[in-house]
């Protein structure tokens, strides 16, 4: 009911997310469905273009994009001048070979953000443990 009545949008895991205004160009992929605020462009793999390909083809025309921003307060890029940035989308066998050979390390660092964030609350849990003298290390 929050989101009909707010006008937002869900979108799908995967999808590719840039910062488009204090500060322009932070990039992230979303874990989860997810809904954003007027601070993101969201790119949703579609077409055979996929999540990898998508993050470093937006992380490769960061350049281009960020040179357009504009705003008296912040610098902000706004979907239509974003969308006259030009890119290169190559056929679909170069970006499923590009994709596969790209997939392993996407994998291997959700894998290893993911368990930074257990040892992040296991450090928090067991901090105040040791501090008040609960617990000793031998």
């Amino acid at each position: 009911m929050g989101l009909k009545s707010a006008s937002l949008r869900k979108y799908p895991s995967g999808t590719v997310l840039l910062s488009s205004r204090a500060p322009i160009g932070y990039l992230a992929i979303a874990r989860n469905e997810l809904t954003t605020n007027q601070g993101f462009k969201s790119f949703i793999p579609d077409n055979g273009y996929s999540t990898e390909f998508i993050y470093y083809t937006v992380k490769g025309s960061l350049k281009a994009i960020i040179q357009y921003a504009s705003g008296s307060t912040f610098q902000e890029i706004s979907a239509s001048v974003l969308k006259t940035v030009k890119i290169v989308l190559p056929k679909s066998d170069i970006v499923d070979q590009f994709t596969k050979a790209v997939n392993p390390i996407f994998q291997r660092q959700d894998l290893l953000e993911k368990e930074n964030q257990k040892l992040a609350q296991l450090r928090d849990w067991l901090l105040p443990i040791l501090m008040n003298g609960q617990v000793t290390v031998a």
